[in-house]
């Protein structure tokens, strides 16, 4: 009987060829695909009313290898409105480079959908990406805060 190494080889080059993308655990991812010459992955953190941050991590692959020097801004929208928060900039994960991670802070009735809008530059060219996400109600009694941080008139 003769072996053959070719189903091996066959998972070894399925492995490879297989996306870097994977979105910190404990997040729930929003939205994934590409855009421009990236694969992405857009997950965010829980979020507590109580402390109105939004955890946001970007994951980018260029060509199935992390992209781990990209220059990466994230900043959010409330639904139905053209004001949007001023751009940040997203940092590199240390345990995961191709991660870019930051906390938002939201700021504005809850229980909306707001819009996340990441910019990405980096060697391969440019990208745009946006993303909805439903931001939970506030608890009954508590206050609600104003609008996106940084969202200027």
């Amino acid at each position: 009987m003769r072996r053959t190494a070719a189903p091996a080889l066959a998972a070894v080059v399925l492995c490879m060829a297989a996306p870097v993308l994977a979105h910190p655990a404990g997040t729930t991812l929003i939205a994934a695909g590409e855009s421009g010459p990236y694969g992405y992955e857009v997950a965010i953190g829980p979020y507590s009313p109580l402390r109105p941050e939004l955890f946001v991590a970007v994951t980018l692959a260029e060509g199935g290898a992390p992209v781990i020097d990209a220059d990466v801004t994230v900043s959010a929208r409330w639904a139905g409105s053209e004001r949007r928060g001023v751009p940040l900039e997203a940092l590199s994960a240390p345990d995961h480079p191709a991660t870019y991670e930051l906390d938002l802070e939201l700021s504005g009735p809850a229980g909306r959908e707001i819009s996340i809008e990441v910019g990405v530059l980096g060697r391969p060219g440019r990208a745009a990406i946006e993303a909805t996400v439903l931001v939970p109600a506030q608890p009954a009694g508590a206050p609600a805060p104003p609008g996106p941080s940084g969202s200027g008139g």
